[in-house]
């Protein structure tokens, strides 16, 4: 698991603008991709979330919680069983929740009176046993992830009984609604970039001149998504409001990137075969992390909604 003392520095060392758009939304982001290529890519991920998270709270006109570790648990589970807002309390079940034992609170999507709210609410638990507790008893985590990819974020599944120390954060169904949901999903397409690029770090030496052409092809896609990860901050820093021009611009960059990324992990593998991934473990374990992590990328589907501009 990613230890909290070296979350808590990652996240420091990111860029303190809190928004995309300000005019700094480029460094943000390429700030995700160089934290994703220099250290743990579940490390970046959770960092992610936490960026995105405290850019949600200032749009809604909130101020994060001092100190505090924030998460973003929007996943509905395919049941279509979700967590339910009744009384200022929480009671449900939610899946996909990234940052068990890490963060303290977590922006989460739940259902209120029949349509989607979003809340600021405390999420805190601690291991007993093969379980994980909240103080008050109100909240139960267990850690259900069977992939050796993505491992570190400690991804499970929550439990709220009666949970209370919540906040609603936006009017309903606003937190799919506005340009700064599209701007981040531009967050992960970052960390995944970063993350693939981090594997040239991971070259073993020698002048094969097959391997030098693939270090070099790994240089280009390197360079290429750094390019578009800075073209795309700086068109929306220009628009920052323009809900149509944020939604088509997230699913374009989302596509090139992981395009380049899986051609990224695509050539380190071919080049070097499998000696970094055995005897280097930090190879196999970021091709694990990457290769899950891409599976965000919604693929045709959004191909097809740039392609009909919706």
């Amino acid at each position: 698991m990613t230890a909290r003392g070296d979350l808590v520095a990652a996240v420091r060392s990111l860029p303190t603008s809190r928004v995309p758009g300000d005019g700094a939304t480029g460094v943000r982001w390429l700030a995700l991709f160089d934290l994703a290529a220099a250290g743990d890519v579940s490390g970046a991920r959770l960092c992610e979330a936490h960026l995105d998270a405290t850019a949600i709270l200032a749009e809604a006109g909130h101020a994060p919680r001092p100190g505090a570790l924030y998460g973003v648990w929007a996943s509905v589970r395919p049941d279509g069983r979700d967590v339910e807002l009744v009384d200022g309390s929480l009671r449900g079940v939610k899946s996909f929740a990234s940052g068990v034992g890490l963060v303290d609170r977590a922006l989460i999507e739940v259902m209120c009176d029949g349509r989607r709210q979003l809340v600021d609410a405390a999420v805190a638990v601690d291991p007993v046993g093969d379980r994980w507790h909240s103080d008050d008893g109100r909240r139960t985590a267990t850690i259900d992830w069977h992939n050796q990819g993505l491992v570190a974020t400690n991804t499970g599944t929550v439990c709220f009984d009666a949970a209370d120390d919540v906040e609603t954060v936006g009017p309903p169904d606003w937190y799919l609604e506005r340009p700064g949901f599209w701007h981040g999903a531009c967050g992960p397409a970052a960390c995944w970039g970063g993350g693939a690029a981090g594997l040239m770090s991971e070259r073993t030496s020698g002048g094969d001149p097959h391997r030098l052409a693939a270090a070099g092809a790994i240089e280009a896609d390197v360079w290429s998504m750094r390019a578009l990860l800075r073209q795309a901050g700086d068109e929306a820093d220009r628009t920052p409001d323009d809900l149509d021009a944020a939604r088509w611009r997230a699913r374009a960059l989302r596509h090139a990137i992981h395009e380049l990324a899986t051609g990224v992990v695509d050539t380190f593998m071919r080049a070097y075969g499998p000696r970094p991934m055995v005897e280097h473990g930090g190879a196999g374990r970021r091709i694990a992390d990457v290769q899950l992590y891409l599976r965000q990328h919604h693929g045709r589907a959004d191909l097809e909604a740039l392609a009909a501009g919706t």
